[in-house]
């Protein structure tokens, strides 16, 4: 599960863990609180997710939020190729080393690279892991034994062509605790930023687009779901984001926009609240995860 808030560009935790592929289009959209634009509770306006400055913003926290489920998920494949046998352990594309005088931190680093002639994708990705039982640090977990995992993450990946480029860097510090079985905790921080920008033709003009974004992010208590390794739906705990987002156009109609945003999403069994804030105003979105929530 990654894509939590692609829902409102068609959807993690948000933190960036979203629900799998597979349920993308089980997702239902909709406002709880308000008229559309007009209402006011206690001096806060609750927004339409029609809005322009709102749809401006989810367009590009969409990327934010999936670079963070892809981080989890990055541990998580890292931790189970470590704990499972080789017959059923996650595919990647380099086998991890771990470090004895660094306290059996495990690490592995990914790079993806495409080249041609119009069009370049660059990704790294350095991934580590440490297991814990109990107060010890181990180099070899087992599954009753194990408390914690300890991950630290991070990711730069750009894309260029002749007519838009893009540039994500992230980095995530977890704590993913066992629950029971197939049930995981993950606590922990992290930053994202972007920036890019695009050439449209336009009925009158040219347009040329660009911006960025800085951000924060906390997880608390989030519980999840694993299937063959994969996360599910979170069904309870929290996340927050926090940062400022960037977004400029020149051509016919310039503008130049900086704004301050906050997202808070709260998990629960049937549900997840997610509200965006930026200034006085609230965007307010329910997700369902699947015909009768997380599974």
């Amino acid at each position: 599960m990654k894509r939590l808030i692609m829902i409102l560009v068609a959807t993690g935790l948000t933190m960036a863990i979203g629900c799998s592929d597979d349920e993308e289009d089980k997702k239902t959209v909709d406002t709880i609180i308000g008229d559309g634009g007009g209402g006011s509770v206690d001096s806060t306006i609750i927004g339409s997710l029609l809005d322009l400055q709102f749809l401006a913003f989810v367009g590009q926290y969409s990327q934010l939020n999936e670079s963070d489920g892809d981080g989890i998920q990055a541990a998580l494949n890292l931790a189970g190729q470590i704990m499972m046998p080789p017959t059923k352990s996650v595919a990647i594309l380099s086998d991890p080393v771990f470090h004895e005088s660094s306290q059996y931190w495990y690490q592995t680093d990914t790079v993806i690279a495409i080249d041609k002639a119009d069009f370049l994708f660059e990704s790294i990705t350095e991934d580590s892991v440490q297991f814990w039982h109990g107060t010890q640090i181990v180099m070899t977990p087992n599954d009753a034994e194990l408390t914690k995992v300890l991950a630290g993450i991070s990711t730069s990946e750009k894309t260029e062509s002749d007519t838009d480029s893009s540039l994500n860097v992230s980095s995530q510090n977890l704590v993913l605790t066992p629950l029971g079985i197939d049930t995981i905790g993950i606590n922990g921080s992290g930053s994202f930023s972007t920036s890019f920008w695009n050439v449209t033709d336009v009925t009158r003009d040219t347009m040329t687009c660009g911006g960025g974004s800085d951000f924060t992010f906390t997880a608390t208590d989030v519980v999840g779901e694993l299937v063959n390794n994969q996360l599910e739906c979170p069904h309870a705990g929290s996340a927050k984001f926090v940062g400022v987002f960037d977004n400029y156009c020149g051509g016919a109609d310039p503008f130049d926009l900086s704004t301050n945003w906050t997202v808070n999403a709260v998990f629960e069994p049937t549900e997840q609240t997610i509200t965006f804030g930026s200034g006085n105003t609230n965007w307010i979105v329910k997700d369902t995860c699947g015909d009768s929530g997380p599974r």
